[in-house]
């Protein structure tokens, strides 16, 4: 199950919300993710949402630049048996498997 500790615990630094696109979130995580060079393939953002008559969610931010074009995804409604190492091998998966540019090349 993921929490705020966990997401801490695993190198993901926690930043403020940005209130005008995530109104509704109450906490944001992200973390940054390099190749053997150094080099940034992408960055995984966990947004945290407390529900008074549930327990908390989380939904992961993804944003993956083409040739052409860049596309936002985003991962919701996570199972709760699902691991943060199961949550990272499957945008890792939609990465590789798109494609996409490296976020930055230049380390």
């Amino acid at each position: 199950m993921l929490t705020e500790e966990l997401l801490l615990d695993n190198g993901y630094k926690e930043w403020e919300v940005n209130k005008l696109f995530h109104p509704h979130a109450s906490k944001f995580f992200q973390k940054r993710f390099k190749n053997e060079k150094g080099q940034t393939k992408y960055f995984i953002s966990f947004y945290k949402y407390e529900h008074e008559d549930r327990e908390d969610n989380y939904e992961v931010s993804l944003q993956f630049e083409k040739d052409r074009y860049v596309m936002n995804i985003q991962i919701f409604a996570i199972d709760e048996k699902m691991s943060l190492e199961e949550i990272e091998q499957e945008v890792y998966a939609i990465w590789y498997g798109l494609d996409c540019k490296y976020y930055d090349c230049e380390e």
